[in-house]
C-alpha cells in the first residue's frame, strides 16, 4: 500500500495496525493535531464513496493499492463558512420575494427558493461538524445566536412554511417568509461573513 497526502508521499510506519482503516485512522489523527482533516480519499485514481470507504477500511494494509488523501484545513473551513454566508445573503433576498411569487402564482419559484436555501443549510450543518479544526467553539455566536439556536429557529420556520403550503395559506407563507425566515437567514449569513 502506497499513500500520498496532498500529493506528497507518506512513509508509513506500521506497528500494530492490521487494516487500512487502522492506518488511515492514524493518519487522520495526525492531521487533526495539525488542524486538518481528510476530506477526500482516492484509490488507484478513483474517488471513493462512503460505502466504498467502509469496504476499503476492512482490507488488510498489505494489499497493493495506491491511496491518495486530500485534506481541508481550518482556514479552508473558515473560507467555506464565509462563502456559505454569502449564499445565505442571496437566499434571504430570494426568500423576501416569496410574497410576490405567491401572489403571482409562481409556486415553483417559491419551492426553488426554499430548496436552494435548504441545500446551503445542509452544507453549513456538515461544515459545523469540523468547527474544531478551525478552532471555532460550538457555542460561538454568529450575530445573535449559536448555530444550534439558528437551527431551532430555522427548522421551526421551515416547518411552518411547509404546513402553510400544504394548507394553501398564502398569507401565512408570505408572512413567515418575509418577516421571520428572511431576516433570520440574513442575520446568520452576516454572522458567518464576520468570521475572522
Amino acid at each position: 500500500m502506497k499513500v500520498k497526502l496532498n500529493g506528497q508521499d507518506i512513509e508509513l510506519k506500521i506497528e500494530k495496525e492490521i487494516t487500512i482503516g487502522d492506518v488511515l485512522g492514524n493518519i487522520e489523527q495526525e492531521c487533526r493535531t495539525r488542524k486538518n482533516t481528510i476530506t477526500q480519499v482516492c484509490v488507484n485514481g478513483k474517488e471513493l464513496t462512503l460505502s466504498e470507504l467502509d469496504e476499503l477500511f476492512e482490507n488488510p494494509h498489505q494489499i497493493e493499492i495506491d491511496i491518495e488523501l486530500f485534506t481541508t484545513s481550518g482556514d479552508d473551513i473558515r473560507e467555506l463558512l464565509k462563502s456559505i454566508g454569502d449564499e445565505f445573503i442571496k437566499n434571504s433576498e430570494e426568500i423576501e420575494k416569496i410574497p410576490v411569487k405567491v401572489q403571482t402564482g409562481s409556486d415553483v419559484e417559491v419551492i426553488k427558493a426554499i430548496e436552494s436555501f435548504s441545500v446551503n443549510l445542509a452544507k453549513l450543518y456538515e461544515t459545523a461538524k469540523l468547527f474544531d479544526i478551525a478552532d471555532i467553539p460550538d457555542d460561538l455566536k454568529f450575530g445573535e445566536m449559536t448555530i444550534r439556536e439558528y437551527q431551532t429557529e430555522i427548522s421551526s420556520n421551515l416547518d411552518a412554511i411547509i404546513n402553510a403550503i400544504e394548507d394553501t395559506d398564502t398569507v401565512e407563507i408570505s408572512d413567515i417568509a418575509e418577516y421571520e425566515l428572511a431576516p433570520l437567514v440574513k442575520k446568520l449569513g452576516n454572522g458567518l461573513l464576520s468570521i475572522t
